[in-house]
């Protein structure tokens, strides 16, 4: 190599160092720019190649090139800010200069993120600090943000369309103790069927508020009545109370027109039970001389296979309830002695509609029909063979008149049975998650002159119970809530931005997915420490967090650069001495040109 050769490999040299130390500059100037990416320097020689000859192998000089350092974490450090996100992982978030979808979109890792109102359209939108406008995917009804992983399915986050905020009631939840010692309501006594007639109190109501899909508040009232239940039952009308003890055959007992030796047969179609009244201590299985000797033979009945056919007590009133023990069977006591059932005998009410035959008030075995057309909408009874017949309550949904919702006429909504086992917990099959729901989610209009409002919701009723106990409300919660306005933004650990209203909501507005590139240090930097695709890094796929080795989103907090400033100071020193060296090589190659020079004179 030449003499002239060595001046431009040192001037190389002087040139590499002068960039190296550009580059280390660069970085410690951008030490604490949040989000920023280092790069290193990489040296390459040069080889002096003759037009003439092979190659000589003498190095011709040296080149810088730079080497971003893109997939470097930086450490992450804790803000306290709401808006605030750092990346931990190889995932970028996704940015644009301008919130109208137009131009490229680049990546960046700096996440100091805040609300920007847009001079123009006056929306508010996402800005980082650098004036990048964060893009994402929009959430859907269910809060679930995706779009796909193309960043042309992203979108800038305007804010403004969620400046208000109204949470429909879609669940109830209820958790009531009935009282089992409160006593039945006996249609029959009242001159009735079932169901009962509104004029008839509710032994226990209770009233929520729900809110409509305008978020106006709704009163919806629960009505609970004990009854005798849904099975054929006759029940005596003596006026004065039985005794167990009291003797049927005596012209001085309660039932002073039955005679020894009449017979109350008591028939289901396929079992009859024939007992005879005798005065003194029954001498035959069938003989019944007391009131418990009438109940304890009515309760002891059984068909060949040892099932109970009939149930028989003392009501609370001291009068004989007899009920079917078998939900669909039809009570037929026409066989019997008239003087039995008349009015100075027993004093049976006859059914209003049969007479001396009773057919059951509702079939639970059949499909929901009348009377209690809503009873599809209420929760399966798990046990419809042999349900406890005292464990009964007409369950009623009622809410103002929907003609005139400010009036103080009301519409059932919803009527059907419940029951409860001999342990007081709820005879219900079991729904998803253990539930038992009431569904009203076909809607209900609370005011038939306004549109839109109509609202579908459930009831969950899977704490109720009836224990001999004072009523008790256990649980009254819905998830509804009426209009709030936007109070404040935060990003959480999942992606999601999300906005917290002033009537205690919060949802999902967008969700912030994070791209990912094949090699991130292929990226090319611009300024604001953003970077673009290029063909070495390979095209953005957009990935929600936590997925696909994006790497994870945290909230309330800031990347910072991933400059270590020893090894800058470091190599800087390098560099130095690297420029200092080649100059002294150029000072040398001078002083020897000047000798050649002086050589000739």
């Amino acid at each position: 190599m030449s003499f002239f050769g060595s001046l431009y490999a040192s001037t190389s040299g002087m040139m590499a160092a002068s960039r190296a130390t550009q580059t280390t500059s660069q970085n410690v100037a951008n030490m604490t720019t949040i989000g920023y990416k280092k790069s290193d320097t990489s040296f390459a020689d040069i080889v002096a190649n003759s037009l003439f000859s092979q190659p000589s192998g003498q190095s011709g000089g040296v080149r810088a090139t730079d080497l971003l350092r893109a997939s470097q974490q930086g450490t992450v450090q804790q803000t306290g800010a709401k808006l605030d996100a750092s990346v931990m992982g190889k995932g970028f978030f996704a940015v644009k200069q301008s919130a109208d979808g137009l131009g490229d979109t680049l990546y960046t890792r700096n996440g100091q993120f805040g609300e920007y109102v847009d001079s123009q359209s006056g929306d508010t939108f996402l800005r980082n600090s650098a004036g990048f406008y964060l893009y994402g995917w929009a959430v859907d009804s269910d809060g679930i943000g995706g779009g796909g992983t193309d960043p042309a399915s992203l979108v800038a986050m305007n804010l403004s369309g969620f400046d208000t905020q109204v949470q429909a009631t879609s669940r109830v939840d209820l958790g009531i103790n009935l009282d089992a010692a409160e006593d039945d309501y006996n249609p029959y006594r009242l001159g009735q069927t079932l169901p009962l007639s509104a004029a008839q109190a509710a032994n226990f109501s209770r009233s929520v508020t729900v809110y409509d899909t305008q978020g106006a508040p709704r009163d919806v009232e629960f009505q609970f009545r004990k009854i005798t239940g849904p099975m054929a039952q006759f029940v005596t009308d003596k006026g004065n109370p039985y005794n167990y003890s009291d003797a049927l055959v005596d012209p001085a007992g309660p039932t002073s027109g039955i005679n020894a030796l009449e017979t109350m047969t008591i028939a289901n179609g396929a079992e009859s039970l024939s007992l005879t009244f005798v005065n003194g201590t029954p001498a035959a299985p069938n003989e019944v001389s007391t009131m418990r000797d009438l109940v304890n033979a009515i309760n002891n009945f059984t068909d060949v296979g040892g099932v109970q056919q009939f149930e028989a007590r003392l009501d609370e009133r001291g009068e004989l309830l007899v009920q079917s023990a078998l939900p669909a069977e039809t009570l037929d006591v026409t066989a019997s002695d008239p003087n039995v059932l008349g009015s100075t005998g027993l004093a049976l009410i006859p059914d209003p509609l049969t007479g001396n035959s009773y057919a059951p008030l509702y079939d639970i075995t059949a499909a929901a029909a009348a009377p209690y057309a809503d009873q599809g909408d209420f929760p399966a009874l798990a046990n419809t063979t042999d349900p406890n017949s005292q464990g009964w309550w007409e369950m009623s949904v009622v809410i103002p008149d929907p003609a005139n919702p400010s009036g103080t006429a009301t519409t059932v909504l919803r009527q059907g049975l419940l029951n409860f086992d001999g342990n007081g917990a709820l005879n219900a099959l079991p729904g998803a998650n253990g539930s038992a729901v009431i569904d009203l989610t076909a809607g209900v209009d609370f005011d038939s002159s306004v549109s839109g409002e109509e609202l579908p919701f459930s009831i969950d009723i899977s704490q109720f119970s009836s224990f001999s106990n004072a009523y008790n409300v256990l649980e009254n919660t819905q998830n509804g809530a009426g209009q709030g306005d936007r109070s404040g933004v935060y990003i959480n650990n999942d992606g999601f931005v999300m906005a917290e209203y002033t009537n205690g909501m919060e949802i999902p507005m967008y969700r912030i997915p994070l791209a990912n590139f094949a090699n991130p240090d292929g990226l090319i930097a611009e300024s604001g420490t953003v970077f673009r695709e290029s063909a070495v890094s390979g095209a953005a796929s957009m990935y929600a967090s936590g997925t696909n080795g994006t790497g994870n989103i945290n909230g309330s907090s800031i990347e910072n650069s991933n400059v270590d400033i020893a090894k800058e100071f470091g190599d800087m020193i390098v560099h130095q001495r690297m420029f200092g060296l080649n100059s002294k090589v150029i000072k040398a190659v001078d002083e020897m040109t000047q000798n050649l020079v002086r050589l000739k004179q």
